[in-house]
Protein backbone atom coordinates (compact mmCIF):
# COMPACT_ATOMS: atom_id res chain seq x y z
CA UNK A 1 0.00 0.00 0.00
CA UNK A 2 1.37 3.43 -0.84
CA UNK A 3 0.82 6.64 1.10
CA UNK A 4 2.09 9.48 -1.03
CA UNK A 5 5.59 8.45 -2.07
CA UNK A 6 6.09 6.14 0.89
CA UNK A 7 5.40 2.42 0.51
CA UNK A 8 4.06 0.96 3.74
CA UNK A 9 5.32 -2.54 4.44
CA UNK A 10 4.80 -2.64 8.20
CA UNK A 11 1.94 -2.31 10.63
CA UNK A 12 2.45 -1.00 14.16
CA UNK A 13 0.22 -2.17 16.96
CA UNK A 14 -0.56 -1.89 20.66
CA UNK A 15 -2.33 -4.72 22.48
CA UNK A 16 -4.44 -3.64 25.45
CA UNK A 17 -5.79 -5.86 28.18
CA UNK A 18 -8.15 -5.64 31.13
CA UNK A 19 -7.44 -6.77 34.70
CA UNK A 20 -10.18 -6.63 37.33
CA UNK A 21 -7.60 -6.81 40.14
CA UNK A 22 -4.11 -5.36 40.49
CA UNK A 23 -2.43 -8.78 40.55
CA UNK A 24 -5.17 -10.63 38.69
CA UNK A 25 -5.07 -12.06 35.19
CA UNK A 26 -5.02 -9.65 32.26
CA UNK A 27 -7.44 -10.52 29.45
CA UNK A 28 -6.78 -9.09 25.97
CA UNK A 29 -9.35 -6.42 25.18
CA UNK A 30 -8.35 -4.73 21.93
CA UNK A 31 -5.59 -4.03 19.45
CA UNK A 32 -4.85 -0.56 18.14
CA UNK A 33 -3.09 -0.71 14.77
CA UNK A 34 -1.79 1.75 12.21
CA UNK A 35 0.17 1.63 8.99
CA UNK A 36 3.90 2.17 9.12
CA UNK A 37 6.48 1.73 11.81
CA UNK A 38 6.31 5.16 13.42
CA UNK A 39 4.01 7.91 14.56
CA UNK A 40 2.36 9.92 12.94
CA UNK A 41 -0.29 7.37 12.24
CA UNK A 42 -2.01 6.46 9.01
CA UNK A 43 -4.96 4.13 8.88
CA UNK A 44 -5.48 3.97 12.65
CA UNK A 45 -7.90 1.18 13.59
CA UNK A 46 -9.17 -0.09 16.94
CA UNK A 47 -9.95 -3.83 16.83
CA UNK A 48 -12.12 -5.27 19.61
CA UNK A 49 -12.58 -8.84 20.65
CA UNK A 50 -16.11 -9.81 19.63
CA UNK A 51 -16.73 -11.09 23.16
CA UNK A 52 -14.75 -8.48 25.10
CA UNK A 53 -17.61 -7.96 27.55
CA UNK A 54 -17.37 -11.56 28.80
CA UNK A 55 -14.10 -10.78 30.60
CA UNK A 56 -15.33 -7.53 32.15
CA UNK A 57 -17.12 -7.73 35.52
CA UNK A 58 -20.48 -5.95 35.58
CA UNK A 59 -19.21 -3.17 37.85
CA UNK A 60 -16.54 -2.27 35.23
CA UNK A 61 -18.70 -2.69 32.12
CA UNK A 62 -19.90 0.90 31.72
CA UNK A 63 -16.43 2.27 32.55
CA UNK A 64 -14.77 0.15 29.86
CA UNK A 65 -17.53 0.85 27.33
CA UNK A 66 -17.05 4.60 27.92
CA UNK A 67 -13.26 4.25 27.52
CA UNK A 68 -13.73 2.50 24.19
CA UNK A 69 -16.09 5.24 23.03
CA UNK A 70 -13.57 7.90 24.13
CA UNK A 71 -10.77 6.08 22.27
CA UNK A 72 -12.85 5.99 19.08
CA UNK A 73 -13.44 9.74 19.37
CA UNK A 74 -9.77 10.48 20.09
CA UNK A 75 -8.74 8.28 17.15
CA UNK A 76 -10.55 10.79 14.92
CA UNK A 77 -9.55 13.99 16.74
CA UNK A 78 -5.93 13.24 17.66
CA UNK A 79 -4.78 9.74 16.70
CA UNK A 80 -1.18 10.36 17.66
CA UNK A 81 -2.18 11.37 21.20
CA UNK A 82 -4.20 8.15 21.45
CA UNK A 83 -1.18 6.09 20.38
CA UNK A 84 1.03 7.81 22.95
CA UNK A 85 -1.54 7.42 25.73
CA UNK A 86 -2.35 3.76 25.13
CA UNK A 87 1.26 2.71 24.66
CA UNK A 88 2.15 3.51 28.26
CA UNK A 89 -0.56 1.96 30.45
CA UNK A 90 0.86 -0.15 33.27
CA UNK A 91 -1.34 0.56 36.30
CA UNK A 92 -5.09 0.24 36.63
CA UNK A 93 -7.60 -2.03 34.95
CA UNK A 94 -6.49 -1.25 31.36
CA UNK A 95 -2.90 -2.23 30.61
CA UNK A 96 -0.60 -2.24 27.63
CA UNK A 97 0.27 -5.89 27.00
CA UNK A 98 2.48 -5.47 23.96
CA UNK A 99 3.69 -2.89 21.48
CA UNK A 100 5.20 -3.91 18.23
CA UNK A 101 5.68 -3.61 14.53
CA UNK A 102 5.09 -6.47 12.12
CA UNK A 103 4.95 -7.02 8.37
CA UNK A 104 1.62 -5.67 7.10
CA UNK A 105 0.34 -9.16 6.29
CA UNK A 106 0.90 -10.35 9.88
CA UNK A 107 -1.76 -8.15 11.52
CA UNK A 108 -4.48 -10.76 11.07
CA UNK A 109 -2.35 -13.34 12.91
CA UNK A 110 -1.81 -10.88 15.78
CA UNK A 111 -5.55 -10.19 16.01
CA UNK A 112 -6.36 -13.90 16.09
CA UNK A 113 -3.66 -14.58 18.69
CA UNK A 114 -4.94 -11.91 21.10
CA UNK A 115 -8.59 -11.41 20.22
CA UNK A 116 -9.62 -14.66 18.57
CA UNK A 117 -11.52 -15.04 15.33
CA UNK A 118 -14.11 -12.44 14.54
CA UNK A 119 -12.42 -9.36 16.02
CA UNK A 120 -14.16 -6.17 14.95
Amino acid sequence: MALGRQTVTKTSYIVLGFAAEQNGPVHPLCVLSWLGDAVPSFGLTLHLSKNWQENIPDHFASYVAQLIEDWWQLSVEDPNALIQMLGELSVGPIRTLEEGCAPSGALQDILIMYLGHGAT
